[in-house]
């Protein structure tokens, strides 16, 4: 499929269009437009005691390898036990929580959460960049497990996440929407309209009940926020936090915790709780004046991930680092069977040609043999030595060529 995106020669002449866009959108008459209404005291009671909890999964457990006796406490008192954390490609990662056996019927039945970890390391940031939409190489490759987490968790989950997490928590509801009930997401972009429009069609054809809900809350002034084409919808809340709280520049909005520190404030300063909850602003994610302001700051992200050279340079490049250094990831290719079996034909020729390039370790040609043994038809086999047969003459290592020489023969 190809991308549609701006030729590099194109970019800076779209950049004046962009700015005419901005510029329009901050004059008197359009500033109306983004008034919001506050939501009631009533309503702010329910999302501190309702979603506080999925801001600790999304925007702290979900940052941690492992778990310690104290977080395993914390997971406790809320009221969930954690499944294994699952490492896909492009350095996705999600972990399900299952809610314990409630004590009494009288207590309020919790929902199994499926939660996306955030942007943690480059390679997270050059898929925040791709033109195709925030996350598209971690959803893209990682849906098949993604699904399958969700059926062993039972089949209908709430999805959570912050910053990329918050979009791939969206992308998920837009392309398994009857196996989602409620997307939660802090500080997170939006995804593409065009996966928005898909879950707004589920909704309407949906009974009440069935309809994907959603809530996204942002720190006012997040930038990353700002991205994407749209949120799932739903509602959005802007929420302020104190910034005395926070040392340095970058963290100033983006990892704060809005929904703790109201509850913080609600506990430890009940008027100053009252002063702040009258600031925050709610909107419904389909009004006309935030969309608009999401394809403004869109087309900006656009921009600097438009050169596709770039873009696939430094995706190859940290694809490999990132194979090469996550033992998750290859023990799961060398010993996992039922792992290279979901993989797409597509996705293991992206395997092989990453393992290929640059210097190749003999780690590299022993997962491409335990790919080439992995093939499920003589049509697959073909496109798999196609691929290879190019790469052997650039090998440096005798051996390895010859290596290759004998896999391929044994197809």
């Amino acid at each position: 499929m190809g991308w549609s995106i701006l030729p590099p020669n194109k970019v800076w002449s779209a950049l004046p269009a962009i700015y005419e866009k901005w510029e329009w959108a901050t004059v008197d008459n359009v500033i109306d437009r983004f008034k919001r209404h506050l939501p009631d005291p009533e309503e702010i009671e329910e999302i501190l005691n309702k979603d506080s909890p999925y801001e600790i999964l999304a925007h702290e457990m979900l940052y941690k390898e492992s778990f310690n006796k104290q977080d395993e406490n914390i997971l406790k008192e809320m009221g969930y036990i954690s499944r294994p954390l699952i490492n896909g490609f492009y350095d996705l990662q999600f972990r399900g929580f299952i809610p314990l056996e409630q004590e009494s019927k009288e207590q309020k039945k919790l929902s199994p959460v499926l939660a996306f970890r955030g942007s943690k390391q480059l390679l997270d940031w050059i898929d925040d960049f791709h033109p195709m939409g925030i996350g598209f190489n971690q959803f893209h490759n990682g849906m098949k497990d993604i699904e399958l987490e969700i059926d062993a968790m039972g089949g209908k989950v709430d999805v959570t996440g912050h910053s990329l997490g918050g979009a791939l928590a969206q992308l998920t509801a837009a392309f398994f929407p009857s196996k989602v009930g409620t997307v939660v997401t802090f500080q997170a972009p939006g995804i593409g309209s065009d996966k928005v429009k898909l879950l707004r069609q589920y909704n309407a054809n949906s009974s009440d009940e069935n309809q994907v809900k959603s809530r996204h809350y942002r720190a006012i002034g997040d930038f990353v926020d700002d991205a994407g084409e749209g949120f799932t919808p739903g509602s959005v809340y802007e929420i302020p936090v104190d910034l005395k709280k926070v040392e340095h520049f970058f963290k100033i909005h983006h990892m704060t915790f809005p929904l703790k520190q109201l509850k913080e404030l609600r506990e430890k300063y009940p008027e100053k709780f009252r002063q702040v909850i009258k600031e925050i602003e709610k909107t419904d994610s389909s009004e006309d004046s935030y969309e608009l302001k999401q394809q403004i700051m869109e087309n900006l992200r656009k921009v600097i991930g438009t050169d596709r050279r770039v873009l696939a340079v430094s995706s190859a490049m940290y694809f490999k680092e990132n194979l090469n250094s996550d033992d998750s990831i290859r023990e799961r290719i060398q010993t996992d069977p039922e792992f290279l079996r979901t993989r797409k034909t597509p996705q293991k020729i992206r395997i092989i040609d990453t393992l290929l390039e640059d210097w190749v370790s003999d780690q590299d040609i022993d997962t491409v043999e335990k790919i080439c043994n992995s093939s499920a038809s003589k049509a697959e086999a073909d496109i798999i030595k196609q691929t290879i047969q190019p790469q052997i003459v650039k090998l440096i290592s005798k051996g390895q060529r010859t290596r290759l020489q004998l896999i391929l023969a044994k197809m």
